[in-house]
């Protein structure tokens, strides 16, 4: 095995993008989430455009297929790819050069879709190879995707895919056949088990955080077998605490309010947010006005009884964090077969879980006391402006997990 290899080797930003020359890769089997064939692009009426903030890496073969052409938007193509590290457009002001003020890509409006790199002509699908299987979900930090999220919140799951073909952007390494067949049933076991609890709380994280620490510990001394015996028993002695206890005890803190406010402030909060994330930055001030003046008891407290008045007025909500919870462990725990890490997989999962409920009950309490409605259209500002932040910056990534380590785990 090879043991604590970067997590994120298969994400966004530090991506090996493979295109084979082929639409579909026919002896894969293809899986996707339950929404994938109602996606649309919003195009120019995008709220916050996939064509600013980010790298946009250009794939080997449709470099080839540029550098071949002469037409003189393809010159220009050339004239605007940075070959120096990783192979990238090189943007202008944090913006693509081809984003037209129509807000529209260039390429695509011209009918040379081919010419665009394969990252722009999935995203915001993402679609990931591993063994004989292809799994196609969509990243939340497109708002369409998000809506369509809120929207199935009731229907979060993998089937087979026969729809229109796209071409893998990761492609995952391995030959281990046995931990790929733990993994799968590891997902289908915690999200059966996520379908029947009533609530995520602390008390349901911290007991599956239990449980895949033990497994952890046994898959990095090469026991899999070991791993295996708590996964065949997750269900008979995996208690259900979920609901039991007084209201006084319940509590959706997993992580300590105080780390839950440094990961904030020094890995979500950034001067230049204003312009590239305002959403978000507007969320990070409402959450120091909510919190800053409080303990950390005071703080917990605090959030777990916005929490609970949220969900009395909103009952539909925790339908949301339990299929955030889902959605995390169909997009993190391939990357573990890879890397081994288990344990990395769920922490981050767990830490983006709860900064998702946390901003979600600080747009919520801001919309009480303006005197405004928690729309759908500022649930989905919540969701995607928190997503483009902490799951596609590998820097942010990065810095959680040395937090986490430092603070949790020692």
């Amino acid at each position: 095995m090879v043991l604590f290899q970067n997590y994120y080797k298969v994400t966004w930003a530090r991506c090996q993008i493979i295109h084979n020359g082929s639409r579909m890769e026919r002896s894969m089997k293809d899986y996707a989430i339950s929404y994938m064939d109602e996606f649309g692009c919003l195009g120019a009426d995008c709220p916050q455009t996939c064509c600013k903030g980010w790298q946009i890496l250009v794939d080997e073969q449709t470099l080839a297929v540029i550098q071949q052409e002469e037409d003189p938007l393809a010159r220009k193509m050339r004239g605007k790819i940075r070959r120096r590290g990783q192979t990238q457009i090189r943007k202008r002001l944090g913006r693509c050069p081809f984003h037209t003020k129509e807000r529209l890509c260039q390429l695509q409006k011209e009918g040379h879709t081919q010419w665009m790199p394969l990252v722009c002509r999935e995203y915001p699908r993402r679609i990931v190879a591993f063994s004989d299987r292809r799994e196609l979900t969509l990243e939340l930090a497109c708002p369409a995707a998000a809506e369509l999220f809120l929207q199935h919140t009731n229907q979060i799951f993998l089937s087979p895919w026969v729809g229109s073909a796209h071409d893998t952007l990761w492609q995952i390494q391995n030959e281990d056949a046995p931990f790929l067949s733990f993994l799968l049933q590891l997902r289908d076991e915690t999200i059966a088990q996520i379908n029947q609890v009533e609530r995520i709380d602390a008390a349901w994280m911290g007991q599956c955080y239990q449980r895949y620490d033990a497994m952890h510990t046994w898959i990095v001394r090469d026991r899999l077998q070991e791993a295996q015996n708590l996964l065949e028993s997750m269900n008979e002695e995996m208690t259900v605490t979920s609901g039991r206890g007084t209201d006084a005890e319940l509590s959706f803190a997993f992580y300590p309010m105080e780390l839950l406010d440094r990961v904030i402030a020094y890995q979500l909060d950034d001067s230049g947010l204003r312009y590239t994330n305002g959403l978000l930055k507007q969320r990070i001030r409402s959450y120091y006005r909510l919190f800053n003046e409080k303990t950390p008891e005071q703080a917990r407290r605090f959030f777990d009884a916005q929490m609970k008045q949220m969900l009395t007025d909103m009952p539909s909500a925790m339908e949301k964090y339990k299929a955030y919870a889902i959605y995390n462990l169909y997009v993190m725990l391939p990357a573990v077969y890879e890397d081994y890490h288990l344990l990395r997989a769920l922490l981050l999962g767990d830490m983006y879980l709860q900064l998702y409920m946390l901003f979600d009950v600080v747009t919520w309490v801001t919309c009480q006391q303006e005197g405004s409605s928690y729309t759908l259209d500022k649930q989905v500002e919540t969701l995607s402006a928190l997503e483009r932040r902490m799951r596609h910056n590998l820097g942010i990534t990065d810095g959680i997990w040395r937090r986490l380590r430092k603070e949790f785990l020692s």
